[in-house]
């Protein structure tokens, strides 16, 4: 387990290096939330990029910074709301790829992304994945919300092989999840366009697939996080339930404090346990027979529905119904 701790402490004390009082700072902007000509952004978000920008410009009449620096705020802003829980999620490998494989569907609302159980979740993949072209080791996974539009973005920063921590934003401007996949492919596209450095055969559909394939894949395990019926438990294997961390009371005003050590989250073992049996079901029968014919196993879907009292606030939750073998 200390391996994914050491990496994220090596790119955490990356930032420290380049950034000094970066996390001091984004501690003041959100304790100024709402206060003294500071925005009153939604609490989901622990502080907008925008903060993240001011910090990697140097503030004050800087507006512009290096186009190589321009990554850096997606690491501040992920890496500054990460360690206040310093979560990683761990899924069972078998729930890992339910999950992973689980078809996202056309209507999904958007709504849903915004049950993230903290300001930002790290998902650990059980090996390196492919994700928007990277060999990827895991992914922090957070909320932005653009004080100046309004608009909120679901923001990535992928833990990479070769390429570092680097990030990548989904757009949340439309009502469903793959309406907003959609809009955001076209505009990086219109962005690549624009900038003129747009590559031979980006637009090739294979290319778009890909890259519509990652954000499904990363997204089904964020859904599943957002889900009713999560199922987690802490290293110890106690059924806890992770949750943002709350402002203390100061001499210098309300502050929401670090953790002091990192906490790892099992994701669905006792289902993938489950899971597990149920794939050695589905190549011989329980006395180890082959089966003839042989079953298989009904793919893993999303049910959204309401809940609440009928005549008063109802709320629209995610469920994920785990894969069922059929014809044993």
């Amino acid at each position: 387990m200390r391996e994914p701790v050491n990496r994220i402490q090596t790119h955490i004390r990356a930032v420290e290096a380049k950034y000094p009082r970066a996390w001091e700072q984004l501690a003041m902007f959100r304790a100024e939330r709402g206060s003294n000509n500071f925005p009153l952004w939604p609490g989901w978000c622990y502080v907008p990029l925008a903060g993240a920008y001011a910090i990697v410009s140097g503030g004050g009449d800087n507006r512009v910074i290096p186009g190589q620096q321009t990554a850096d705020v997606g690491r501040v802003a992920a890496l500054g709301a990460w360690r206040l829980s310093r979560g990683i999620y761990r899924f069972h490998p078998e729930m890992f790829r339910a999950v992973w494989e689980t078809e996202m569907g056309d209507r999904l609302p958007v709504e849903h992304l915004y049950a993230l159980p903290e300001f930002c979740v790290y998902l650990l993949f059980p090996e390196l994945m492919p994700l928007f072209g990277f060999s990827t080791h895991g992914v922090f996974v957070h909320l932005e919300h653009d004080v100046n539009s309004g608009e909120s973005e679901l923001r990535l920063l992928l833990d990479t092989d070769v390429a570092g921590i680097t990030p990548i934003a989904l757009h949340l401007a439309s009502a469903s999840i793959q309406e907003n996949i959609r809009e955001t492919e076209e505009y990086t596209m219109r962005q690549a366009k624009r900038a003129g450095d747009l590559p031979t055969g980006f637009v090739h559909p294979p290319v778009l697939d890909a890259m519509r394939e990652s954000w499904e894949r990363v997204i089904s395990l964020v859904l599943y996080l957002c889900s009713v019926n999560l199922e987690i438990r802490d290293a110890a294997g106690k059924k806890s339930a992770p949750r943002r961390p709350g402002p203390v009371k100061t001499k210098k005003g309300w502050r929401i404090f670090p953790a002091d050590a990192t906490t790892f989250w099992e994701v669905g073992y006792e289902t993938g346990e489950n899971l597990a049996r149920e794939c050695e079901v589905s190549e011989r029968g329980p006395m180890g027979e082959r089966w003839s014919p042989r079953p298989h196993i009904r793919r893993a879907h999303w049910h959204s529905f309401w809940t609440g009292p009928r005549t008063g606030a109802r709320k629209l939750v995610v469920k994920w119904l785990h894969p069922i073998l059929v014809g044993k």
